[in-house]
């Protein structure tokens, strides 16, 4: 199994798609799927960063368990679930607000062709 199929088999198991995690994590769309092997050590120390219970050992070699045992996290993943799941809300409410303000801005756009047309249609049809 590779880096790759480890890290999905974590998304499968926090429950996240790779846009969301790619998002959450910083790194660039569509990043995850690109890869065909490898994960550069960057988007790594960000996977880190991000997610302090996930083994990167695990991630990288395989070996280990996928989380890190309680006494190698410490106090620093205390609280991160409740920051990760507003985060996961807000992001969904972010994506929802983005999809209604593209469909609002299209259909103004056609509401104003329309009129530009009609508009003209009106003065060609009065000076004909």
């Amino acid at each position: 199994m590779s880096i790759k199929d480890r890290l999905k088999e974590f998304l499968k198991y926090i429950g996240m798609g790779q846009n969301k995690f790619e998002a959450y994590v910083g790194i660039a769309n569509g990043y995850i799927a690109s890869k065909s092997v490898t994960i550069a050590s960057d988007i790594l120390e960000k996977i880190k960063i991000k997610y302090p219970d996930l083994n990167l050992e695990w991630l990288v070699t395989g070996k280990d368990e996928m989380l890190r045992q309680p006494s190698e996290q410490g106090a620093q993943s205390s609280g991160h679930d409740d920051y990760k799941e507003k985060y996961f809300h807000l992001l969904e409410q972010h994506t929802v607000l983005q999809d209604k303000y593209a469909a609002l801005l299209e259909e103004r756009e056609k509401k104003s062709y329309a009129t530009h047309r009609g508009g003209a249609a009106g003065v060609a049809a009065a000076g004909g």
